[in-house]
């Protein structure tokens, strides 16, 4: 299901329920509160007591400070993870600076209004206003719906492959992140949330021997699409499918997302995770490297299961 940022304020007493509501509709939400590297989030009082009484020169300073810098990359990863923002009022200006980011992002933006606040015109700017719940859960479903079927893209090469990353709305988002992880006495593909992965039959991972017809066959050039880096693959056919750098995520390492805008990294298809690899995709450098590593999280772009079929080719 989609991944959501809730943005709003401390003071809110509306903010539980939304999430509690959204994680029951089965969405993943990312909690500014408790957020997954643990503890109850960021206060400034956490720097200094007297922080709500700083001079401009401290709140400089502030900004530089381990924690803060701690707690502004945790919510800096999870907005790129995210493809939804729900802005649950009423809330200030750190809430509204992260649902402006989303919108510039192409991200789809829902603002909640339980009580009713002084009209604002800039609103228009995102998806959509409610002051329902239900409504809110309604509309995150369709705008999921209307960017959730995957559309196999002919490049010219044995197989097709998809027009964006799994769990993705847009080419630029990288998706979800998906990963090995210990399971009783099995190692299972998850996401984040620990969810099993189980793929439409449709589609499957790319094999190694895939990636390197994509990677030698394929034009590719480094391009930005709507502020996200990454690398756009031109077929013989002439049709281009764009491979954003997402980076990596380790659940086990405060759930630090590495590499943003840097590289992407792909999982190829295998046995067992012991003899999984990798394909590293950064600023034209194609690297497969072994990744029998459990927790290390990273992006997935399928490939039709049956492409023979399906466009009429030879077996």
């Amino acid at each position: 299901m989609a991944r959501i940022y809730v943005a709003s304020s401390w003071k809110n007493i509306y903010y539980p329920e939304v999430v509690a509501a959204l994680r029951k509709a089965g969405h993943q939400v990312y909690d500014f509160r408790n957020p997954p590297h643990g503890g109850n989030g960021f206060h400034w009082t956490d720097i200094d007591e007297y922080a709500p009484n700083w001079t401009f020169e401290e709140y400089a300073e502030g900004l530089n400070h381990p924690l803060a810098e701690k707690q502004f990359h945790a919510d800096i990863s999870a907005l790129y993870w995210a493809d939804f923002c729900v802005l649950v009022l009423p809330c200030g200006r750190s809430a509204h600076t992260e649902a402006g980011y989303m919108a510039g992002k192409n991200k789809r933006v829902i603002v909640y209004i339980p009580e009713m606040q002084e009209p604002e015109l800039m609103y228009k700017l995102f998806n959509g206003v409610t002051n329902n719940l239900e409504d809110l859960c309604s509309q995150i479903n369709m705008l999921w719906r209307k960017g959730d079927e995957l559309v196999p893209v002919d490049l010219g090469l044995s197989v097709c492959w998809a027009n964006r990353n799994y769990g993705s709305i847009t080419e630029d988002d990288p998706g979800e992140y998906i990963g090995w992880r210990n399971l009783g006495r099995k190692v299972k593909l998850t996401n984040l949330n620990g969810r099993l992965l189980r793929f439409d039959s449709n589609w499957r991972l790319p094999r190694k021997e895939e990636f390197l017809e994509l990677v030698n066959t394929c034009s590719r050039k480094v391009v930005t699409v709507h502020g996200h880096k990454g690398e756009m693959f031109t077929g013989t056919s002439g049709e281009s499918i764009f491979f954003p750098y997402g980076g990596s995520i380790n659940p086990s390492e405060d759930y630090n997302l590495c590499g943003l805008n840097q590289y992407g990294s792909y999982l190829c298809r295998t046995r067992t995770y012991h003899h999984s690899n990798l394909v590293r995709i950064g600023d034209e450098e194609i690297v497969f490297e072994p990744s029998g590593v459990l927790d290390l999280h990273m992006s997935v772009r399928l490939v039709l299961a049956d492409s023979s079929k399906k466009y009429g080719q030879e077996e």
